[in-house]
Order: C-alpha cells, then sequence, then structure tokens
C-alpha cells in the first residue's frame, strides 16, 4: 500500500496510508464497521468471503473478517518496504538496512513515531518472510 504524500519522521509515515475501503452491496451484504488493522492485499479475499465465493484463485491476503485472521498492514514507497503489526512499524530498505519504530498515538503533527532501542527480530523475520513469499509466488 503507498500513497502520494508520504514524507514524515520515518521513511514510511503510518498515519498517511489510511486508506478507507467501502464494500455497499445493500441486498448482499449486511452493512458494519470494521476497525481491523489490514492492507488493500486484504480487500479481494475479504469481498470473495462476504459474497460467499470460492475461488482457485491465491491471494497474497486474507479475509479480514476470518476468525483467524491475522491484524498487519504493508507499506512501501519506492525504495522502502514497510511492514505495521501492533504498533512496531518494521522497515526494509535496500543493502540490507533494517529500522524499527515504534507507533504511537496521534498528535496534530501526525502519528508518535520513536525508534526501538533494540529490533524485535520475530517482526523482521515476519517482515522479510512476507515480501520473499509475495515476491517468488505472484
Amino acid at each position: 500500500d503507498h500513497c502520494a504524500s508520504s514524507a514524515g519522521k520515518t521513511s514510511i509515515p503510518v498515519d498517511k496510508y489510511h486508506i478507507p475501503c467501502i464494500v455497499y452491496s445493500p441486498r448482499h451484504i449486511h452493512p458494519e464497521y470494521v476497525r481491523t488493522l489490514c492492507s488493500q492485499i486484504d480487500v479481494m479475499p475479504t469481498v470473495m468471503s462476504l459474497l460467499h465465493l470460492n475461488s482457485k484463485v491465491h491471494f497474497a491476503g486474507q479475509d479480514v473478517l476470518a476468525k483467524n485472521f491475522y491484524p498487519r498492514a504493508f507499506m512501501a514507497t519506492y525504495q522502502d518496504l514497510g511492514y505495521y503489526e501492533g504498533n512496531i512499524l518494521t522497515v526494509l530498505s535496500p543493502v540490507r538496512q533494517i529500522r524499527q519504530y515504534e507507533i504511537g498515538a496521534m498528535s496534530k503533527d501526525g502519528r508518535i513515531e520513536s525508534p526501538v532501542s533494540r529490533l524485535h527480530p520475530e517482526l523482521v523475520k515476519r517482515a522479510q518472510t512476507y515480501y520473499q513469499y509475495v515476491n517468488m509466488k505472484l
């Protein structure tokens, strides 16, 4: 997921990547408001599920409404790949550079972003695995 004006304290400012999604089909889908952290890649699997359509196509995303959905979001700029889980943003950059930021509450200038004192290796591994998997499979 990406946006045009992504400039901020981090190379990938999380608050600039809030992209609303509206699914409108009053005859088929009961209205609800979902606040689950997700990505654009999760839209199609979710819509397919809402319409009770089975597909043999493999999606990189997940059904946001499924009980086993794992909340996370993907963001990118022309050079950096971001993986956001919990309150930690992991940024993978060229030449194997890895940074992580703790994302706090919203302020008038955007979200509070603080570099972590020590990397969370499980989140780094998860970020690398997701991006490598999608690169291999799609």
